[in-house]
């Protein structure tokens, strides 16, 4: 019987592997037709080509509002999908930190493919790096003659497309005023005494931005002109009366300390909650605020003056780098400059249209922008020299420091004096 199932357990082994080997014959004869059809069909197909890679360009800007920086990112969406070539991205950068992250990238040759900056800053990033020449791209001739001055660089190339315009305007709570049985000052004098009787609890009679950034320099610049007096000329008595004016708004208690730390957004959005009686602001920054507050009354008035009312031209303007993306980088500029583009977020950002024909029909659609309208043509172009950004930080500086109550003796010598060096060693470098 041992003997018997050994033999039956030699019988069925080799049987086993047998039925194996048949199996993995089937298999092996399965997977060679289907390569073969493979190979055959795709002889035989047509190829398929991968979609190419979208190029993918940067755009840095430095717009806090939240309209404003939703309106940036809706015509970046309408372009990107306008086409099939080029993606456009932004990065925000904050406004106290943009030239100087400019200038670093710029020195590490990692600028952005497109720069949306203040319009007293383009001769400065003319410096740091050569900018594609925009003569042929813009429809100029139809530009209002500030805002091409604007966009020009030192050979009288244009080197930037201006976005739109504003100008800086004296806006005030009409409730305040009224309670206070006061009226919207024309003087530097009348303001004084306005500023002061309106301070009272938790309402500050004044405000404007004191950050050390460019806002601070042209939110405080009319003041300067206003008295007589001019950058060239600080060390003089009218230079003396405008800082004056500041440190008498300070120790009164009319400007708080806290607007050491404010940008102009923040001074706006007190005002829209009536803890501030009257502001130095842009209309760029104001139609955000009071929608989101349109109960607030308000109403707004040339800048005072002593011996002038004047105020200050600002805006935007988009440059591109001339580097390896100048082309699809330009031909976003060109998407923004069409006029119907231009319409459709002149409203959102708070500008006046920088064409004369765009601007006619915004003036036809709101009447109320006639008054800043009105106010442009009182208003001055800061310097434009590319040492701009270091005088500028000077005068926020000691702005800065006196609303803290924290400026060193003879404070406003020492700006003009500093100011003087900056010109000399620019000179010398030349």
């Amino acid at each position: 019987m041992q003997s018997g199932k050994r033999a039956q357990s030699r019988t069925q082994i080799p049987h086993r592997k047998q039925k194996g080997k048949r199996f993995g014959r089937r298999i092996f004869c399965v997977l060679t037709l289907l390569v073969i059809g493979v190979t055959l069909t795709s002889c035989g197909g047509e190829e398929k080509v991968a979609p190419k890679e979208k190029t993918r360009l940067v755009l840095w800007h430095y717009w806090d509002i939240p309209a404003m920086r939703q309106k940036l990112t809706q015509l970046a969406d309408e372009y990107n999908a306008s086409q099939d070539e080029v993606i456009i991205n932004l990065e925000y950068v904050p406004d106290e930190d943009f030239r100087k992250t400019l200038a670093l990238a710029g020195e590490n040759g990692e600028l952005p493919d497109l720069i949306l900056a203040d319009c007293s800053d383009i001769q400065y990033f003319e410096r740091i790096s050569p900018l594609v020449d925009l003569s042929n791209v813009v429809d100029w001739d139809e530009y209002l003659d500030q805002a091409v001055e604007l966009c020009e660089g030192k050979d009288g190339t244009m080197i930037g497309f201006l976005l739109g315009l504003n100008c800086l305007t004296l806006y005030y709570n009409k409730g305040i005023l009224q309670r206070s049985g006061v009226k919207p000052p024309e003087t530097f004098e009348e303001f004084l005494s306005v500023a002061k009787t309106m301070t009272s609890g938790q309402i500050y009679g004044c405000g404007f931005a004191g950050l050390i950034s460019e806002e601070t320099t042209y939110s405080f610049l009319p003041i300067i002109w206003g008295f007589g007096a001019d950058m060239k000329n600080l060390n003089t008595p009218e230079g003396e009366q405008a800082y004056h004016f500041l440190k008498e708004l300070v120790q009164s208690g009319a400007v708080s300390r806290s607007t050491a730390n404010m940008t102009m957004s923040d001074v706006a959005r007190q005002f829209s909650k009536g803890n501030i009686a009257m502001i130095f602001a842009a209309s760029g920054k104001m139609e955000y605020y009071f929608k989101q507050n349109p109960q607030l009354r308000y109403g707004q008035v040339r800048i005072p003056g002593a011996t002038d009312r004047t105020s200050v031209i600002g805006g935007e303007v988009l440059l591109v780098p001339d580097q390896k993306n100048r082309e699809e980088a330009v031909d976003f500029v060109r998407f923004l400059s069409q006029p119907e583009q231009m319409k459709s977020y002149l409203e959102s950002a708070g500008y006046l249209a920088p064409r004369r024909d765009v601007l006619e029909w915004q003036m036809e659609k709101n009447p109320e922008r006639r008054k800043d309208l009105h106010g442009l043509k009182y208003a001055r172009i800061r310097e434009r020299v590319e040492y701009w950004p270091a005088i500028s930080i000077a005068l926020a500086e000691t702005v800065n420091q006196t609303i803290l109550q924290d400026e060193p003796q003879d404070a406003w010598k020492k700006l003009a004096d500093r100011i003087a060096q900056i010109r000399e060693e620019y000179h010398e470098g030349e």
